[in-house]
């Protein structure tokens, strides 16, 4: 359970940089 928590948390953060990445590209 913790592990999974921990995975789901890697891919939010990864998907958080990329939508920070991309934001600061277009703007």
């Amino acid at each position: 359970m913790f592990v999974n928590l921990f995975q789901r948390f890697i891919y939010f953060w990864n998907y958080y940089n990329f939508l920070n990445i991309y934001i600061y590209i277009y703007c």
